[in-house]
C-alpha cells in the first residue's frame, strides 16, 4: 500500500500508525476467516442453569462481597437514537409502515408525548387535531427535527423512556437506579461509567449531575465518562477496491464498532465491572429481576475467582493443586487438558481476566449467540459469535445457528483484575482475526467498511467464560421506538 503524505498526516492526527493501517487495508481487501462453529452452547452442554435456591445463595453472597469490592457499571452510550425511529424517518419522506401506523394510534401512550404536545402547542397546533387529519409527516417532523424534540440526532440515553405518575425518566436516569441496586461497593458509592459521544458529553454530564441529584438525593454516585477514541476509527473502501475518500482525497474513517470500547473499558480503575446496553432497561417498578440476576451473576463471578486466584497462588507456591473446587472450574471452562496438565500450562489457561455472560432463550431476537468455536490453534473456547462472523454459505455452520438455543443479551459481570489484585492489559486478550466487514454508504455511495472485533465477541475471546441463563424477562431492549409500548416499558 502507498500512502500519500497527506494520508501519513491523516493517520498521525488520529494516533493511527501505519502498522495498524495496513492491518485495515490487508482485512478490508481479504476480509477475515468466519468463525469455525463446533457446536452451539445449550444448558447442559456450556450454558449453566441455576435452581432458585443456587441464584439466591449467589446473590446473597455478592451482596455480602460487595462493600469490600471496587464495582463498576460500564454502559455503552454513544450511540445516536436514529436508529430508533427509522420508521419515522420514512413518514418524514412520505412513506408511512406498518410500524408508523402502530406508532400515531397509540402515540398517547409514549413516554414524551406530553412534551410533543406542548411544543406543538407553542407553535400553535394540536397533536389531536394533527392525528385526526392524519398529519403524520407534520408530527414526525416535531418528534425528530431541531426545532421540536430532536430526536433525529439525539443520543439515545436523552431519549424520554418511561413515564412515572409525577415525572419522566430517560434511559440514562434508569442506569442510575440500577447502579445503586448493584454497583455500590467500596466506598458506598454506586460508580457508573458512560461511553458517550464527543459532540455531546458536556450536555450529558450535565443532566446526569442534575438529575442525579434532584432524583436521588439521598444517595452519592461516582459518574465518570469517555468517548470512542479517534485512534479506533477505521478506514473504507470502494467498490473499485481502493480506500475510500472524499474531499479531494481526503481518507474517510468510520467509528470501528462497539469493539473500540475495550480501549475505554481498559482505562477504568475497577475490580468487577458490570456492562449493559443503553437501552435495556425498564421502569423502577420492574427492575426488581433484573437487579436479583445481575448480583447472581457477580456471586458466580465471586465463586470462580476465589477458586482462580486461590489455585494460581498455590501454583506460584511451587504446588499443584487438585480437589473438588479446581476439578469443578476446569470441568465448567472445558480444560481440554486436565489429564495432563503442568504447572505452567494451568497458570496461563488460569491467568486471565473473567466474565459470566447471562444468556436468555432465543426467541427470533436478532444478534450474537453463545458457540463452541475452535480458534485458529485447534483450542475450543466458549464464545459469544455475531451472525455477520458465520459463513452461512456453509451448510453445516448454517445449521449449528438454527440448533441454538440462546441469544447475548449484553448482560455481562467482567473480573478485571489477576489473583495479585493487578489490572490486566486487556488489550493483550483480544483475537484481532475476529473482526468483520459490513457494506455501508457514504453520501449515496456504496462502501465496505471494517467493524473491530466486538466488544463482547473478539475483543474478550481469550477471557475466561461463563454462560449463564437468565431469565427472558432481563432482556427489554428499545431497538425501535415502538418497542416502548411494550408492556415492560410501561409504569402502570
Amino acid at each position: 500500500m502507498e500512502w500519500t503524505s497527506d494520508d501519513l498526516k491523516s493517520l498521525e492526527k488520529r494516533g493511527v500508525d501505519l502498522k495498524n493501517a495496513e492491518w485495515q487495508v490487508q482485512h478490508l481487501k481479504a476480509g477475515f476467516e468466519p468463525a469455525n462453529l463446533v457446536a452451539p452452547c445449550t444448558p447442559k452442554n456450556g450454558i449453566v442453569q441455576l435452581s432458585d435456591e443456587r441464584a439466591e445463595s449467589l446473590a446473597d453472597f455478592f451482596e455480602f462481597t460487595a462493600p469490600e469490592l471496587q464495582l463498576m457499571k460500564f454502559v455503552p452510550a454513544s450511540g445516536a437514537a436514529s436508529r430508533m425511529f427509522k420508521h419515522l424517518f420514512g413518514t418524514m419522506n412520505g412513506e408511512n409502515s406498518a410500524l408508523s401506523k402502530e406508532f400515531f394510534e397509540q402515540i398517547s401512550a409514549m413516554p414524551f408525548v406530553d412534551e410533543l404536545r406542548s411544543i406543538m402547542e407553542s407553535k400553535g397546533l394540536s397533536l389531536e387535531t394533527e392525528l385526526k387529519s392524519e398529519n403524520w409527516k407534520k408530527i414526525a417532523e416535531l418528534i425528530l427535527g431541531e426545532d421540536g424534540l430532536g430526536y433525529g440526532n439525539c443520543p439515545k440515553g436523552l431519549v424520554l423512556f418511561h413515564k412515572y405518575s409525577k415525572d419522566v425518566r430517560t434511559a440514562f436516569e434508569e442506569h442510575l437506579m440500577e447502579g445503586l441496586a448493584y454497583a455500590n461497593g467500596e466506598g458506598d458509592r454506586a460508580k457508573i461509567h458512560f461511553t458517550v459521544p464527543a459532540s455531546a458529553e458536556g450536555q450529558i454530564q450535565d443532566f446526569l449531575a442534575e438529575r442525579a441529584a434532584v432524583e436521588f438525593p439521598d444517595y452519592e454516585f461516582d459518574l465518570s465518562y469517555s468517548i470512542q477514541h479517534p485512534a479506533t476509527d477505521t478506514l473504507a473502501m470502494g467498490e473499485d477496491g481502493q480506500l475510500f475518500r472524499e474531499n479531494g482525497g481526503e481518507l474517510v474513517f468510520r467509528p470501528g464498532g462497539h469493539g473500540a470500547l475495550i480501549h475505554n473499558l481498559n482505562d477504568l480503575e475497577a475490580e468487577i465491572v458490570f456492562v449493559k446496553n443503553i437501552d435495556n432497561v425498564v421502569p423502577e417498578s420492574k427492575a426488581e429481576t433484573g437487579c436479583f440476576w445481575k448480583e447472581v451473576l457477580g456471586g458466580f463471578l465471586l465463586e470462580i475467582k476465589g477458586v482462580r486466584d486461590e489455585t494460581l497462588l498455590e501454583l506460584e507456591e511451587g504446588m499443584l493443586p487438585i480437589g473438588p473446587q479446581l476439578e469443578w472450574l476446569l470441568d465448567l471452562l472445558n480444560y481440554q487438558k486436565k489429564q495432563t496438565m503442568g504447572k505452567e500450562e494451568l497458570h496461563a489457561f488460569l491467568n486471565r481476566p473473567i466474565r459470566v455472560c447471562g444468556m436468555v432463550k432465543n426467541e427470533g431476537e436478532p444478534g450474537g449467540g453463545p458457540f463452541w468455536v475452535k480458534n485458529a490453534e485447534g483450542q475450543i473456547q466458549a464464545q459469544i459469535v455475531e451472525s455477520a462472523q458465520v459463513d452461512f454459505s456453509n451448510s453445516t455452520q448454517s445449521e449449528l445457528v438454527k440448533q441454538s438455543t440462546h441469544f447475548n443479551p449484553v448482560d455481562l459481570v467482567c473480573c478485571l483484575v489477576d489473583h495479585h489484585g493487578v489490572k490486566f492489559d486487556l488489550l493483550k486478550f483480544v483475537d484481532q482475526n475476529t473482526g468483520f466487514t459490513t457494506s455501508k454508504s457514504s453520501n449515496g455511495k456504496n462502501i465496505k467498511a471494517l467493524e473491530l472485533p466486538g466488544l463482547w465477541n473478539g475483543a474478550m475471546a481469550q477471557w475466561i467464560t461463563v454462560f449463564v441463563e437468565v431469565p427472558l424477562e432481563t432482556f427489554n431492549p428499545v431497538k425501535t421506538v415502538n418497542d416502548l409500548l411494550r408492556p415492560m416499558h410501561q409504569v402502570n
